[in-house]
């Protein structure tokens, strides 16, 4: 069987899902401005799939407009067509009026409708799509492997001496509070606090120097490696969300390190981690810095538990990952 695996956006879900299921892995990237991308990357993509002749191609999205091309040419190309649907349904624009939201509906209902099969991370996503999408399934994130080397961190990272480490992983889009979570990092003097992501998406650099007072500093990306040894350094992590439907990667990784989480309280989050070493919190700045606190003061005892849910969850991942490849075998046989 051949399989492609075409992503315009490189995630760690995508490489780690891809290679679990033997496909080659396609990153095509185009740094040009998003009119000139769709083109090039729509071009690629078409050019890619000539070449490679599969019998199946899986696609990310986001993006919409990938799943929504790949879906299209299926037929004139003849591949079955899988796409991985992560969180990207815009729920909040469905009654928009604007032409931009309503050309995204039509799209993503297209890709739904007509393909043969979509991946979603949680049961609460495959409810929400039932009613549109012929066959789903439903596979979380794969528990990530994280190897731990502190000397891949750069000197400039100071994290004090004996002081409890706290990592906010953000990327500054639109779903994350981050206000509220400063307001509780500021809180938290007795702590050195990290944000990980793009914060010059939301933060002037007057306000970076003043938090800086209060042991808050912002990372920027920061490459790979360095990362994931900013959350071996960590005593906490923290990764919150306004929306419902999403599984956040932060979580994973914590759980991949065993270290004491704060999630946003949300359906889909209780669901799926359950109540054993996870701690949810309201996203008000109040109840995180007492959910922070709480994992601190607890840390060994969540540990404990989180060990044990991260073994559960590599047990019921393989399990699914089994079932989705004998999907995948029965479109080779169709």
């Amino acid at each position: 069987m051949s399989i492609i695996w075409i992503t315009w956006e490189d995630h760690r879900r995508s490489r780690e899902l891809s290679n679990s299921l033997g496909a080659d892995y396609l990153f095509i990237k185009s740094s040009s401005n998003r009119f000139v991308k769709y083109i090039v990357s729509s071009v690629l993509t078409v050019l890619n799939i000539i070449k490679c002749k599969p019998s199946v191609v899986i696609c990310q999205n986001p993006s919409i407009i990938l799943s929504g091309l790949v879906v299209f040419l299926r037929n004139i190309l003849s591949y079955r067509v899988v796409i991985d649907r992560h969180s990207n349904f815009k729920i909040e624009e469905l009654s928009s009026k604007r032409i931009k939201w309503r050309i995204f509906h039509c799209i993503s209902n297209y890709s739904l409708k007509n393909a043969d099969l979509t991946i979603v991370t949680n049961d609460s996503a495959r409810e929400y799509i039932s009613d549109i999408a012929g066959r789903v399934f439903v596979l979380p994130d794969l528990v990530p492997e994280i190897e731990c080397n502190v000397n891949n961190l750069k000197s400039r990272i100071d994290f004090g001496e004996n002081t409890p480490i706290v990592v906010f992983v953000t990327t500054f889009d639109d779903d994350e509070p981050i206000l509220e979570m400063i307001n509780a990092a500021k809180c938290l003097s007795d702590c050195k606090i990290f944000f990980t992501g793009n914060y010059r998406k939301k933060i002037k650099n007057d306000q970076i120097d003043r938090l800086k007072l209060d042991n808050v500093e912002f990372t920027g990306f920061i490459p790979v490696l360095e990362y994931e040894s900013l959350l071996c350094r960590s005593d906490v992590m923290v990764v919150l969300t306004t929306k419902d439907l999403i599984l956040n990667c932060g979580a994973y990784e914590a759980i991949s390190l065993v270290k004491p989480v704060v999630l946003s309280d949300t359906k889909t989050l209780r669901e799926y981690f359950g109540s054993s070493g996870v701690l949810y919190t309201k996203t008000d700045a109040a109840s995180i810095e007492e959910s922070i606190r709480y994992a601190i003061s607890n840390s060994e005892n969540l540990k404990n538990q989180l060990q044990k849910l991260k073994d559960l969850l590599n047990v019921d991942w393989s399990l699914k990952r089994k079932e989705l490849l004998s999907i995948l075998e029965g479109f080779e046989r169709l």
